[in-house]
């Protein structure tokens, strides 16, 4: 987990909880590990948020999502953490803020790291919206 500044922290969970909301309202279950929570993980690890399909009682794991605000899209926490999100075989995406979108992909594309790279923006509201979709197709 980085460490980030307090402001960044809560824009961070804040994120989390927009792509929780998106998955729900398309009928996905997500399940989150904010902050410093580590509830769910998936092959050992804690994604922030993992996209989910119910299959005969089953939880079918669709996707992954890593947030990351100004602070953490660097290599050194790309190759700890990005990299080992990137090999679990599972659609993996990469939200970041809109203006770190274009070191996110450089970062990802020089470590060999397959990843849906998704900016978002925060608007005046507080409200988040992200630039590209966020919910991965069924």
């Amino acid at each position: 987990m980085a460490r980030r500044p307090p402001d960044e922290q809560d824009l961070h969970d804040r994120v989390i909880s927009a792509i929780w909301q998106q998955l729900q309202d398309a009928g996905r279950l997500a399940e989150t590990n904010p902050g410093p929570l580590r509830m769910v993980s998936v092959c050992g690890y804690y994604p922030d948020v993992m996209a989910a399909l119910v299959h005969e009682r089953t939880d079918i794991v669709q996707a992954i999502y890593e947030v990351e605000t100004w602070s953490s899209v660097e290599e050194r926490h790309a190759e700890h953490q990005w990299v080992a999100f990137a090999s679990l075989a599972l659609p993996f995406y990469l939200v970041v803020p809109d203006d770190c979108f274009d070191d996110a992909r450089r970062i990802a594309r020089e470590l060999e790291i397959e990843a849906t790279t998704v900016g978002f923006v925060e608007r005046e509201d507080g409200s988040i919206s992200f630039e590209s979709e966020i919910v991965p197709p069924l």
